[in-house]
């Protein structure tokens, strides 16, 4: 009979703990989802990482107190760097290049872009360079549709009138960083 009585006691126990290990309701009954209840050394937030604000900056050099929502290793004390200069930000491609992709944007474009760069033989073997890296599979080494990958059925041929070669020798800058931009 004692026996029963220390295992009864000691089942009530272990229930009791398992409870209250579990137990993320307020006083009143409440269910927050967002309790993350009891934590084993919550001051140092080994749980629970901080949020860090991305420009965020704060120093008080008279207390020598520094807000743990700072990183010291970039300037001025700020979380994230600042975009490098001349990088485009994904999705924003249409601010730098404001030309929609509609026929009237292709003619647009066509008139109002100019190549920076100029055609000397350094940038003719850099062209050819990125088209064998790039362009080849589908196009084929002599700009035709006879690439590597339309060759094996993998997809269909590139959409433009083979039979006019000499049209690319005479479309405008514009038109071909169109083309190339939108596909």
């Amino acid at each position: 009979m004692k026996k029963t009585h220390i295992f009864s006691f000691m089942t009530a126990l272990a229930l009791i703990g398992f409870y209250s290990c579990s137990h993320n309701r307020s006083m009143e009954g409440d269910y927050d989802p967002n309790d993350t209840g009891y934590e084993y050394a919550p001051e140092g937030d080994m749980y629970n990482s901080v949020a860090y604000d991305p420009y965020s900056q704060f120093e008080d050099e008279d207390i020598r107190v520094v807000d743990r929502n700072s990183n010291h290793l970039n300037p001025d004390t700020m979380n994230m760097r600042y975009p490098a200069k001349g990088t485009v930000a994904r999705g924003k491609l249409n601010f730098y290049f404001p030309y929609p992709n509609t026929p009237e944007g292709y003619e647009r474009a066509g008139t109002e872009v100019k190549s920076p760069m100029l055609a000397n033989t350094q940038t003719m073997a850099e062209g050819k360079r990125l088209f064998e890296t790039y362009c080849w599979q589908c196009h084929g080494m002599e700009s035709s549709p006879k690439g590597s990958i339309v060759a094996a059925g993998k997809f269909p041929p590139p959409t433009w009138d083979f039979e006019r070669k000499n049209l690319l020798k005479t479309l405008s800058d514009g038109k071909m960083f169109f083309s190339i931009t939108y596909g």
